[in-house]
């Protein structure tokens, strides 16, 4: 395989660690890289299918990253975007309850 591989943990409350989700692509628990990285997922990503030189992700700012979520869309569609938070709509046509519609992250 050649790209960008996520694998999502979990910790439990008995401190175990589970593998929730192994997804072989760019991802939505990656996504914050494009606002607090030196480098994206996704420029990296292509950049290795592509067979170019890696550029080593750098952590530039902290950040919180919130899936936007089924109807809350609607609010954030019209919300002005604050300083050092970036917003991002899927652009899916169709709402539905619990589908991530977009996501918002902040830095600091």
């Amino acid at each position: 395989y050649t790209g960008t591989m996520c694998v999502e943990f979990f910790v439990t409350r008995k401190n175990e660690l589970l593998v929730n989700e192994i997804a072989p692509r760019v991802h939505n628990s990656g996504h914050l890289t494009m606002n607090a990285h030196n480098v994206s997922q996704f420029e990296n990503h292509i950049r290795a299918v592509c067979n170019l030189k890696l550029i080593k992700p750098k952590r530039i700012h902290k950040a919180i990253m919130y899936n936007i979520l089924g109807h809350d869309i609607k609010k954030h569609r019209s919300k002005e975007t604050i300083k050092n938070e970036f917003f991002y709509d899927y652009g899916k046509k169709e709402i539905k309850d619990k589908r991530k519609m977009g996501h918002l992250t902040k830095v600091f």
